[in-house]
């Protein structure tokens, strides 16, 4: 298959991921019997492996004795909806269901988090929301309650060798000395108006957007508010697939405004690092989410970022302040097509006084948005919970 989760024709979810990546998780534990090594961290990454705690501490217990586990919760949302009848492929005793269930049906991050020596998740804010938002977790937040004394909130960092202007392998036009950053922006500007088929014009904001055309992204709030976007003298570009819905009418109004609006459908991770690169403003309305690593993705790059408050994008996102040339943001507060526009407003008023914006997107590149700090919180962790088998 081509997509991982979805069918990249209509960007439907499989309908058997319980199955696949039970299965997935299955050989992950039957390979290392296999090969006859037991690590002494297995890191488990949302729904998709959550089972796995399960599988080392119920199913072979002797065996991984020494193995500690770790899930991290990217995002809370997307498992699939698995009738209790189902449990049996899982491979499980009975006995285990009762960590799974869930409000009448299987919910793998539920078990994994009873199973897992740790518990993280992507940003301090998304920890928060996940021990507080009853709604939003649909009541799973009594349970990271329960768990709250192995459960912790680290933001996540960008991979410095793969998203880094310096010596990113999909730039033509990688940044190379100390105060050179005008001239990174402007020919990767040059290069993605030239795939976009539009018209370069240095005084034109070039806008971007990459990601995932759905709801929970904040595309519908995006669809809503680009007749009025467009209306402005600006160009913009999406990378992105999704929801039927919301994927055909932003491919309507790109046919009908092609020298201002882009649509990009198939995902191209070339694409990606040259948008990031060549646009002037990036566009990030998600209601919730739970990091945002197209927010540090723009900052390290120099592209300012548009930006809901909300979620993740708390740890990052700093407004700018013309009076003290201090952020690297521009928020918005009110989740509405007028609360975006207003803040594209902002950008575009910015963009227009180049000394004020040479500023801004100095301030961006220069933060540090590795894993540095994090890695150490996660070199804390896997050495304390080892420390606890050893005790």
């Amino acid at each position: 298959r081509k997509g991982i989760y979805h069918n990249v024709s209509d960007w439907k979810l499989f309908e058997d991921n319980f199955d696949r990546f039970i299965y997935f998780s299955r050989s992950v534990v039957e390979t290392c019997l296999l090969l006859g090594w037991f690590p002494d961290v297995i890191h488990c990454n949302d729904w998709q492996t959550a089972i796995i705690p399960a599988y080392l501490r119920v199913m072979y217990p002797h065996k991984f004795r020494r193995t500690r586990t770790v899930l991290t919760i990217h995002n809370l949302h997307g498992q699939p909806n698995v009738p209790l009848s189902e449990f049996a492929k899982t491979g499980l005793p009975k006995e285990a269901l009762p960590a799974f269930r869930h409000k009448n049906a299987i919910n793998l991050i539920k078990g994994g988090m009873a199973y897992a020596n740790y518990i993280t998740t992507v940003s301090p804010t998304y920890a928060n929301l996940l021990l507080t938002d009853k709604e939003y977790t649909n009541g799973l937040n009594s349970v990271f309650k329960e768990n709250s004394d192995k459960f912790q909130g680290i933001l996540n960092g960008i991979e410095p060798y793969t998203w880094n202007p310096a010596c990113d392998e999909f730039l033509t036009h990688k940044y190379s000395n100390e105060g050179e950053l005008a001239d990174f922006k402007y020919n990767n500007k040059v290069e993605l108006c030239g795939k976009a088929d539009f018209e370069f014009t240095p005084q034109k904001p070039l806008i971007g957007m990459i990601g995932k055309i759905e709801s929970s992204k904040g595309f519908d709030l995006v669809v809503s508010a680009l007749p009025e976007l467009l209306s402005k003298d600006i160009q913009m570009v999406i990378l992105g697939k999704g929801e039927g819905d919301l994927h055909k009418q932003i491919e309507k109004i790109a046919k009908q405004q092609p020298d201002k609006l882009k649509l990009f459908s198939d995902f191209d991770e070339s694409m990606a690092h040259l948008i990031e690169a060549g646009a002037d403003i990036f566009l990030l309305p998600s209601a919730n989410e739970p990091c945002g690593l197209n927010l540090l993705y723009s900052l390290a790059y120099g592209t300012l970022p548009v930006v809901f408050n909300s979620g993740g994008y708390k740890e990052t996102a700093v407004q700018f302040d013309k009076k003290t040339m201090s952020g690297n943001s521009i928020l918005f507060d009110e989740y509405s097509k007028q609360g975006l526009a207003k803040a594209v407003d902002s950008a575009i008023e910015l963009f227009s006084d180049k000394a004020t914006w040479n500023q801004l997107i100095q301030n961006a590149f220069d933060g540090d948005y590795t894993w540095k700090e994090s890695a150490d919180k996660y070199d804390e962790i896997y050495r304390n919970i080892m420390k606890e088998q050893n005790a």
